[in-house]
């Protein structure tokens, strides 16, 4: 989540539904209900865990080449600059 998109605190939460319809503030308690519910579900905390483990296997596949490239250098006798370092090239 981006910082640009934070969700709003319990408090300012609080605070804005003083200004909504009693409509709204169902509709609202029903859509969250729902989302505890369907993100409570076995399948898909199996798909969070399954999800996360590829994402660790990932890391490990960037770490690894970062590990490699280290070593190229070394051998080359280049350390990059952290500007370098920075503009690498994605794979």
């Amino acid at each position: 989540m981006s910082s640009e998109t934070k969700p709003i605190s319990t408090e300012e939460f609080k605070l804005a539904l003083s200004d909504l319809t009693n409509e709204n503030i169902n509709s609202t308690n029903e859509y969250l209900e729902k989302e505890i519910e369907q993100t409570s579900d076995q399948e898909s905390i199996d798909l969070y865990k399954e999800t996360i483990s590829e994402n660790v296997e990932v890391m490990k596949n960037q770490s690894a080449r970062l590990d490699a490239i280290s070593e190229e250098l070394s051998r080359r006798g280049v350390k990059p600059s952290k500007e370098e370092e920075q503009e690498g090239i994605y794979l």
